[in-house]
């Protein structure tokens, strides 16, 4: 029900701040279907990530050109099996030592106790200001 996803959903993020990846990967579901927006030639990070793998490679990648990368969350709304995440996201792009801040939302889905889906919503033009 909705407790029990909005606290998966809190756990997830305990597990990111504190760099416990293997942990967040725990809480996924082995067919993740994890997507953020933007074109993946100018934001090597954006696009659609499939299961454990696909979000290994997606934090690789993003840990390739972004660093010192913090994800606020600022507040939670939870319907079901939906938690929607409205926060914050700052991190230092690697390439140009520029800082970067955005306000972002992040959907997911939980299914079986595990994320099952992650959407991100955030100002890609400013994303891409901030790393061209």
């Amino acid at each position: 029900g909705t407790e029990q996803a909005l606290s998966l959903v809190q756990r997830a993020y305990r597990c990111l701040e504190v760099g416990d990846i293997s942990g967040l990967m725990a809480l996924m579901d082995i067919e993740l279907d994890y997507f953020e927006p933007g074109p993946p030639s100018q934001i090597p990070w954006a696009g659609h990530f499939k299961g454990l793998e696909g979000f290994a490679q997606w934090m690789a990648v993003s840990q390739e050109h972004l660093e010192r990368t913090r994800i606020e969350p600022e507040d939670y709304v939870a319907d079901g099996n939906r938690v929607v995440v409205f926060g914050r996201l700052s991190a230092t792009v690697k390439k140009t030592g520029r800082p970067l801040e955005s306000q972002l939302a992040m959907a997911f889905t939980v299914e079986d106790g595990r994320l099952r889906t992650v959407r991100v919503y955030q100002d890609t033009a400013s994303l891409l200001a901030a790393i061209s």
